[in-house]
């Protein structure tokens, strides 16, 4: 059974609903388009329905970034409890190799 990792959901919680309200509204453009009282509302929506794509697409970008930097954060370090194995080329000599 594959199971939902609950920081990813609520990481891109806020573009899927940015997403449906901009389908949403861009539906109801295309509802207006032939309304002829409705004309003057179509660039007021128009932009609306941008500004949400624009808004979910900066909210997908900023969740994938701090998933991923989320992810990577420990990796550079040695976990508690465990010791670093010598790699067979580091020779016996008293240089450091490595990150100071």
């Amino acid at each position: 059974m594959i199971t939902w990792n609950r920081n990813a959901v609520a990481a891109y919680a806020p573009a899927m609903v940015g997403w449906c309200l901009a389908l949403a509204s861009g539906l109801r453009l295309e509802q207006l388009r032939d309304d002829r009282l409705a004309q003057a509302m179509l660039p007021l929506l128009h932009g609306g329905v941008v500004a949400s794509l624009l808004l979910t697409l900066a909210c997908t970008v900023a969740a994938s970034v701090l998933l991923w930097r989320g992810g990577h954060r420990n990796r550079g370090g040695i976990d508690a409890g465990t010791t670093a194995a010598r790699h067979p080329s580091a020779g016996t000599g008293t240089v450091h190799a490595g990150r100071r």
